[in-house]
């Protein structure tokens, strides 16, 4: 939508000045006055428009993120797959949960699959999912991310050396893995999303510490603003892994005994550990809400 200029409204109030003259009862002096307020109006009105629309542009810039990780294998086979999910989804809805960072969700022969029976519930989240590692082919996991923010590139890469292991062999990947989703967040800039999901003890340390490496090397080519990293770490604190993410820039912001979230570029202002005493995951959730520094 145009705004006129003052010479093009001065035009259009002579313009409609001699049409209203043809009416009887008004005068030359009336008419005139009638038809400037008219293309007055004409032309403040897109104005008008143009402010409100900045206003609310301005107010759809991103302050924070919401941020869940979750590692998605029950060993309690007393509840179905829809029950075990289900207060994932009122978390979700209930604070409004921008990304999800997402572990061990089944799939392969096994009915269904839990990270997009997620999505479904969810409803418009963008979702980038790939398998992590599987059993005998008959049965694999998933890592994955769902996100509000659509993603503009997806990327991933395995987190250990492929071995002699039969499982590494498969057509099925054996090798666990992060995957990443890149957006751009207005008012936060461009921000990679990673998933990540490392080996479980027993694991020789020299083999931890490659796969820490290995992961940093995936993290050094995303060129973006801020990075969230979150998942199954398989490992706590202390581990020698997470002084080398710090080295690089990384700020531990959410934390449970082995499931962690990290920021590049950002911090934490809050964090929550969640699902401690139910049926959704043999493992604790960890919620966070990140914000950019202040430039």
């Amino acid at each position: 939508m145009s705004i006129y200029s003052w010479e093009e409204i001065l035009q259009r109030s002579r313009d409609l000045n001699s049409i209203l003259l043809n009416r009887k009862g008004l005068t030359t002096r009336l008419n005139f006055i009638l038809a400037t307020v008219i293309i007055l109006l004409m032309g403040c009105l897109p104005c008008c428009v143009r402010i409100r629309n900045n206003y609310e542009e301005k107010h759809i810039l991103v302050k924070s993120i919401k941020v869940l990780t979750l590692n998605m294998k029950a060993s309690d086979s007393r509840h179905t797959r829809e029950e075990r999910v289900q207060p994932v989804v009122e978390l979700v809805k209930s604070e409004s949960i921008d990304v999800l960072f997402l572990q061990e969700g089944t799939s392969g022969l096994v009915p269904g699959n839990s990270i997009g029976m997620l999505q479904t519930l969810l409803g418009n989240y963008d979702c980038f999912m790939r398998p992590s590692f599987g059993y005998w082919m008959f049965f694999q996991y998933e890592i994955g991310l769902l996100s509000r923010f659509k993603f503009y590139k997806v990327d991933s890469a395995p987190c250990r050396i492929k071995s002699k292991e039969f499982v590494d062999n498969l057509f099925i990947p054996g090798r666990r893995r992060a995957i990443a989703g890149l957006s751009d967040v207005p008012g936060m800039g461009r921000v990679a999303f990673v998933s990540v999901h490392l080996d479980s003890s027993p694991v020789d340390e020299t083999e931890r510490m490659r796969q820490y490496e290995m992961l940093l090397e995936f993290l050094q080519r995303l060129s973006t603003d801020i990075i969230i990293l979150a998942g199954d770490f398989n490992a706590g604190l202390t581990n020698p892994g997470f002084k080398m993410l710090q080295d690089y820039g990384f700020e531990i912001v959410g934390s449970s005994i082995v499931d962690h979230i990290l920021v590049k570029g950002g911090r934490g202002i809050r964090s929550e550990v969640v699902f401690t005493d139910n049926y959704v995951s043999d493992h604790c959730g960890v919620f966070a809400e990140i914000t950019p520094y202040p430039k």
